[in-house]
C-alpha cells in the first residue's frame, strides 16, 4: 500500500509539472493536442478537490457540467456569479459638479478722523515725536501720505469727537488739527459654492467692523480703567478670528484677484495682531498707546484694501 501511495504521489507530482509547463507553453503560443491533453487532466483534478464547495459545485455543474456524483449532467444552465453589484457603475475618481453662483458684496466705506500731531518728510525725522506721543498713551503711528509722513495720535469715527479731543490737546500745548481719512465702498464680485460664498461674506462684513471693534475696547480699556490681561485677551479673541476667515478663504477661484485682495488684508492683520502679543508689557499707559496704534494700522489696511478691489473694477 505505501508503495502504491508513493507512486500515486509521484504521478501527481508529474502531473502537476506537467501542468506548468503547458501553461508556460500556452502563454507562448504553443498549443496542440498535447497541451489539450494536459488541460483535461487538470480539469478533471479540480473538479474532484473543488466539488465539494458551494463554488467548486458551481464550477462543475454549470462551466463543465458535471453533477455532484462526478458525472456529466446535461441541460445545467446557471449565471455567471456577479463580484460587484448590478447596475450602473460610477467612477468615485471622477470629479463631483458643485453647484456654484455668483454673487456681489460689499466693503463698506471708510470715513474715521484722525488727529494729526505733525508732518515730517520722513519716518526718521517723526522718531522723536512719535516716541513722546507713546509715551503718554497715545498711537504715534507714522502715516504715510502724499503730503509726507502724519505722525498720528489717535483715530475716531466722527469729527465732533476729533475735534473736541484736537480742542484740549491745543490748550495743553500740543499743535493738532483734525485729519479725515475716507475711501468709498467697494463692490467684491466673487463665483463659488455656497460655503464658499457665505465665507467671503463674512469676510467682507468683518473687515470693515474690525476697526469700530478696537476703537470700541480701547475706549473699555481707558474708561474703565482695565488690566493689561483684558487688553491682550481682546487682542487674541480678534487673532482667533482673523486666522478663521483666512482659512475660510483658502481654495476660492479668484479669476478677479480681489479675493487676493481680501486675503492679503486679512495677512496684514495677523501680523499686526501678532505683533502687539509680542510685545509683552505690565504698562497700562503704554498698552493703551499701542491698542490706539493697532486701530489705526487697521484702518490703514483697510484703505489699502479698498483701494485695490475698487483699482481691479475699473
Amino acid at each position: 500500500m505505501e508503495l502504491r501511495r508513493r507512486r500515486g504521489g509521484a504521478r501527481h507530482a508529474r502531473n502537476y509539472y506537467t501542468s506548468r509547463t503547458y501553461s508556460r507553453r500556452k502563454q507562448d503560443g504553443e498549443g496542440g493536442l498535447f497541451g489539450t491533453l494536459l488541460l483535461l487532466i487538470l480539469t478533471a483534478a479540480l473538479v474532484y478537490i473543488l466539488v465539494a464547495t458551494p463554488v467548486g459545485s458551481w464550477l462543475a455543474g454549470s462551466v463543465l457540467g458535471i453533477g455532484k456524483n462526478g458525472k456529466p449532467e446535461s441541460g445545467i444552465t446557471s449565471p455567471l456569479p456577479s463580484l460587484s453589484p448590478t447596475g450602473p457603475t460610477t467612477d468615485t475618481n471622477s470629479p463631483q459638479s458643485v453647484d456654484t453662483d455668483t454673487k456681489q458684496f460689499e466693503l463698506k466705506a471708510l470715513e474715521t478722523y484722525a488727529l494729526q500731531i505733525g508732518v515730517f518728510d520722513t519716518a526718521d525725522s517723526a522718531r522723536s515725536l512719535i516716541s513722546t506721543l507713546k509715551s503718554l498713551g497715545a498711537a504715534g503711528y507714522a502715516l504715510s501720505t502724499d503730503e509726507g509722513i502724519r505722525v498720528i495720535a489717535s483715530s475716531y469715527p466722527t469729527e465732533a469727537a476729533a475735534s473736541s479731543v484736537s480742542k484740549r490737546l491745543n490748550e495743553q500745548g500740543y499743535q493738532s488739527v483734525v485729519y479725515p481719512i475716507a475711501l468709498e465702498s467697494a463692490v467684491l464680485t466673487c463665483t463659488s459654492d455656497a460655503e464658499k460664498l457665505k465665507a467671503v461674506e463674512t469676510a467682507c462684513s468683518t473687515a470693515g467692523e474690525m476697526i469700530d471693534l478696537v476703537y470700541e475696547e480701547t475706549i473699555r480699556f481707558d474708561g474703565e480703567e482695565r488690566g493689561v490681561d483684558y487688553g491682550n485677551a481682546v487682542v487674541r479673541e480678534l487673532l482667533e478670528k482673523v486666522r478663521a476667515i483666512r482659512t475660510s478663504l483658502d481654495g476660492i477661484n479668484d479669476d478677479g484677484g480681489v479675493i487676493a485682495c481680501l486675503d492679503e488684508y486679512y495677512l496684514q492683520l495677523t501680523g499686526a495682531l501678532m505683533r502687539f502679543l509680542s510685545s509683552e508689557t505690565d504698562n497700562r499707559v503704554e498698552l493703551s498707546g499701542r491698542l490706539k496704534y493697532l486701530e489705526i494700522e487697521i484702518i490703514d489696511h483697510y484703505k489699502t484694501l479698498l483701494s485695490d478691489v475698487l483699482a481691479h473694477k475699473t
